[in-house]
């Protein structure tokens, strides 16, 4: 099954992570296999994955105000060049 050209099954996300949908809970159920098995087993229920979504949200911001920041930095006007 897929979404918009994503697999709804399990994914392959980097660094021997899997992610797929969990079809009970509609949770999203994270992976790591270490190439034969399962290694560790990650189910985030939809409160937990809405709240993982709002901290990557927060971390986008911060990220944004500290690049926004050192283009400030390097502006003429504020190296006193202008």
């Amino acid at each position: 099954m897929y979404f918009n050209g994503i697999s709804m099954r399990k994914s392959y996300i980097g660094d021997g992570v899997y992610v797929e949908l969990d079809d009970v809970e509609y949770g999203l159920v994270l992976t790591t296999e270490d190439g034969v098995s399962v290694t560790n087993r990650i189910v985030l229920e939809p409160e937990v994955w809405h709240r993982l979504e709002e901290y990557v949200k927060m971390l986008q911001h911060v990220r944004e105000a500290e690049r926004h920041e050192d283009r400030m930095e390097q502006s003429p006007t504020r190296k006193g060049l202008i």
